[in-house]
């Protein structure tokens, strides 16, 4: 908006300009780190540091042409405020992190997902209790969306049909074993709704009205 007043004009560039050079805030923030050029001891570094964040190694990705590319490690940072790219960059380097990598994101639940692959099945799926947390960070609690539950009860409900299993106990046992995420689900927050849908799923069953 320009102004009759120069004066005014120039200090509202001023502003713009100081804004511009700043760049974006954000909290979390990410990089790439590759063993070969970082300190022997990062992760202790990265435990040290106090910062909250994860770090998971990559070493069963692939090209489009299937190669298997270099072994290498995501760091992710998550800042207690918004801080700009400079910031970042110094926290992220000194753990030995490439600094050209170090870029922002603007989800945790999406970038802790990412880290084990668990939206892309297309892509190596790595087990989520080899990402390593730091800083109080709980992986399993940074991963779980609202819209997952509905469709864990749905795949639990098909499962239990299917198998014709109708014990609480007995889908406990099998999430526990071969389901983290039914496992997790359970634990949280949909044991009610799954003990009471086996209850009426066996009372149907002895009725002979099962599907």
């Amino acid at each position: 908006m320009p102004y009759a007043d120069p004066e005014k004009q120039k200090e509202a560039q001023r502003r713009y300009e100081e804004k511009k050079r700043k760049g974006k805030q954000r909290k979390i923030w990410w990089a790439y780190l590759y063993e070969d050029s970082a300190p022997d001891n990062f992760l202790d570094l990265i435990r040290e540091s106090g910062y909250e964040g994860l770090a998971m190694k990559h070493d069963r990705d692939t090209t489009a042409a299937g190669e298997v590319k270099e072994s290498h490690w995501h760091i992710v940072v998550r800042f207690s405020h918004a801080v700009q790219a400079k910031e970042a960059k110094e926290v992220l380097t000194s753990f030995g992190c490439k600094e050209k990598s170090v870029q922002y994101r603007d989800s945790w639940t999406a970038v802790a997902r990412y880290l084990c692959h668990l939206d892309d099945p297309n892509k190596f799926q790595y087990d989520p209790a080899d990402v390593v947390e730091f800083g109080g960070a709980d992986y399993l609690d940074a991963i779980n969306r609202s819209a997952d539950k509905y469709r864990i009860v749905a795949e639990m409900c098909t499962w239990c049909k299917e198998n014709e299993v109708y014990s609480f106990n007995k889908l406990v046992d099998y999430a526990r074993d071969e389901n983290l995420e039914w496992f997790m689900a359970l634990c949280d927050n949909c044991a009610i709704f799954m003990r009471e849908y086996l209850k009426s799923y066996r009372y149907d069953i002895l009725e002979g009205n099962a599907d």
